[in-house]
């Protein structure tokens, strides 16, 4: 009996399998186009040892999980080696999606298709969320910005991957493997690769105003971070709408100066005109309109105490109370008449209960010797450590002797010396920025600044800036034509 015509092989990747899959193969490498793979390798290991959802695994794999709480993987690790795959996808046009409800623009999504063999081949596994792919094809050689030197890069995440009906043949074997690809962000996970410096036509990295790779230090090299991520961009936009918003609305509660006040004796008109050198007695009152000023402009004496012999109608503003309260001499007594209820708006500008205590804007030392910012809002309370502050546009550096700043991370850079430190200081925007250098419980540490500063304040013990628990604040401006941090002040020093 002559067996049976079957293209399946009873579970067997017969002859006529491997012959649909060499002349699949050979469309990618007649038709395909080149993609680069940045291999996702696993997450390191957190800092933290006395966190059960944040395990300390022996080996580095892709199957960890860094955050069993958030599920994440923030600190994410890829490999040095960079894969060539040939792929295929199509095209897309940013048109209007009419699918769904409203006029969408389609987004940067691409649903690419390798070969699954030849992946697996040169990768050792297949393609899955956290990849990062580069699509030369889409290289960006005319920006906007001529003082890019390279062509912008195109770079994609990998999202999901699943074996797409099209990609099986009439043996019912699967040859295709079709991944879901993002645009990747400017983000955490993906700092290994946004890091890496460009690299120039002659094979050495790009530096910052030109400088040799002989001359330059790491500060000073141009990373892919610098020339395609926009933080720097938000958080300049994020600053003009502060300070806009601080020009429009300086002070809390209600402005009372426009209103106009009769100059009578006590506020009453049936008892006369003041005298030239008097003062009225009574100011509008209400929620949140005390402001420490005298009515009309009547000058103000600022004061711990009040004075032995005071004239007539005499303002002392007592700075000595919480918040600060204006009397007026009335010939017998010290006549109330408001407290400094109106403070700016902007938290750790104002000397009120809300800026000591909901506004507070100093740092603490947590359990694990790490600095933290007191004020903590609701969307950021429960946001990721791992030296990343919880406040945005501040980033916590994590102590080692020789500590990495990274300036793109933030305009305030806060670290907790435990031992001397000599920092290295890498990526600096055209922009202010604020150091805070916290001692321990021990003190005695050194920190030294590199030669990117001008005017910085000293830390020794044997300057007595050192001492134990002792917090050193400093501003400087980053000053790209001479390529240094210039000190916008003197180092305070406080406890």
């Amino acid at each position: 009996m002559s067996p049976k015509i079957s293209l399946w092989k009873n579970e067997k990747y017969a002859l006529d399998a491997q012959f649909f899959d060499k002349h699949i193969r050979e469309q990618f490498t007649i038709g395909g186009v080149d993609s680069y793979v940045h291999l996702y390798l696993g997450a390191q290991n957190p800092n933290v040892t006395n966190d059960a959802t944040q395990p300390n695994y022996p080996n580095l794999s892709a199957q960890n999980i860094q955050d069993l709480l958030f599920l994440e993987n923030r600190d994410r690790v890829y490999a040095p080696d960079i894969y060539r795959l040939r792929c295929h996808y199509s095209v897309q046009d940013l048109d209007l999606d009419l699918s769904q409800f409203g006029l969408m623009i389609a987004s940067g999504t691409l649903y690419i298709t390798f070969h699954t063999v030849q992946m697996v081949e040169n990768l050792g596994r297949k393609l899955m969320a956290g990849d990062v792919l580069e699509l030369p094809n889409l290289k960006e050689f005319y920006s906007l910005d001529e003082t890019i030197p390279v062509a912008l890069k195109r770079f994609y995440v990998v999202q999901e991957g699943t074996r797409p009906a099209a990609g099986f043949s009439p043996t019912w074997w699967s040859h295709l493997w079709r991944i879901k690809a993002t645009p990747m962000v400017d983000s955490q996970e993906f700092s290994q690769i946004l890091n890496q410096p460009v690299i120039g036509v002659n094979g050495l990295p790009i530096m910052i105003n030109g400088t040799s790779a002989t001359q330059a230090s790491v500060a000073q090299t141009v990373t892919y971070g610098n020339i395609t991520s926009s933080i720097i961009d938000y958080n300049n936009m994020n600053q003009a709408i502060i300070q806009q918003a601080e020009n429009e609305v300086p002070l809390s509660g209600y402005n009372t100066d426009a209103l106009w006040a009769p100059l009578f004796v006590n506020g009453d008109p049936k008892q006369g005109d003041l005298s030239a050198n008097a003062s009225p007695q009574q100011k509008f009152t209400g929620y949140l309109v005390g402001n420490s000023e005298a009515v009309d402009g009547y000058p103000v004496v600022p004061s711990t105490e009040f004075p032995s012999n005071p004239p007539i109608g005499q303002y002392i503003l007592r700075q000595d109370y919480f918040p600060a309260r204006l009397y007026r001499w009335s010939g017998n007594f010290w006549q109330y008449v408001d407290s400094q209820l109106r403070t700016p708006l902007t938290p750790g500008k104002g000397q009120t209960q809300r800026d000591t205590f909901v506004n507070n804007s100093n740092v603490f030392i947590n359990t694990e010797g790490n600095a933290e910012p007191i004020i903590q809002t609701l969307s950021t309370l429960l946001y990721p450590g791992n030296g990343v502050s919880v406040i945005p546009n501040e980033h916590i550096v994590l102590y080692s002797p020789d500590p990495v700043f990274d300036l793109s991370m933030g305009t305030t850079q806060i670290i907790t010396l435990f031992g001397d430190a000599t920092p290295v200081f890498i990526n600096p925007q055209l922009m202010q920025y604020t150091f805070i250098i916290i001692q321990d419980s021990i003190g005695g540490h050194t920190f030294n600044w590199s030669s990117l500063f001008r005017g910085a304040g000293i830390i020794s013990p044997g300057e007595g800036t050192a001492d134990m628990n002792t917090i050193a604040t400093q501003t400087f401006t980053f000053v790209s034509g001479l390529y240094e941090m210039v000190a916008d002040g003197p180092m305070s020093y406080g406890v």
